[in-house]
């Protein structure tokens, strides 16, 4: 059995079960979310203080609807990020049960797994800073750093295995 792919199975396998409870929370607890977005997106502890923010503030969207679009898009994005690195993860769960080892179809699969990853964090993080949120969010902001490093190191462990 080769050990780099059951290193990049636990791997994947791993976040892809982090991210499928990730979608399940934003579902059940979508009021969370919905909040932190509407704060974001109003600016309105940006437009309350003085000294931040003041060129930014025309950015704001007001409307009670907006932040549960915008989770909603979010959650099926996320819907179709989970199931498809949930599958690359059973396949490469099942190559490590039958002695297998990855090929270049199956490690692209992750790699586009990954990238949708990436792709959703980039976002959050360009949407955030649109809207300025590192001044009144900077936790928010910092969460979505550390999971463009987590997936970048993945990237990097995945193909250079």
């Amino acid at each position: 059995m080769n050990i780099n792919t059951i290193i990049i199975s636990v791997v994947i396998f791993s976040y892809g079960t982090w991210f499928i409870l990730a979608v399940f929370n934003n579902l059940v607890d979508f009021k969370t979310n919905k909040f932190l977005i509407g704060k974001m997106i109003t600016m309105e502890e940006i437009i309350n203080d003085p000294n931040l923010g003041n060129k930014l503030q025309s950015r704001a969207i007001n409307g009670e609807h907006w932040p549960s679009i915008i989770l909603s898009c979010v959650i099926c994005y996320q819907l179709i990020t989970a199931i498809k690195l949930a599958f690359t993860g059973f396949m490469l769960i099942n190559l490590v049960i039958s002695g297998g080892s990855i090929t270049n179809e199956v490690l692209l699969g992750v790699n586009y797994s990954l990238l949708m990853l990436l792709i959703l964090w980039f976002g959050f993080l360009t949407g955030g800073l649109w809207f300025g949120y590192w001044m009144k969010m900077p936790q928010v902001q910092l969460v979505h750093l550390l999971l463009v490093l987590t997936t970048l190191l993945c990237l990097i462990l995945v193909n250079s295995l």
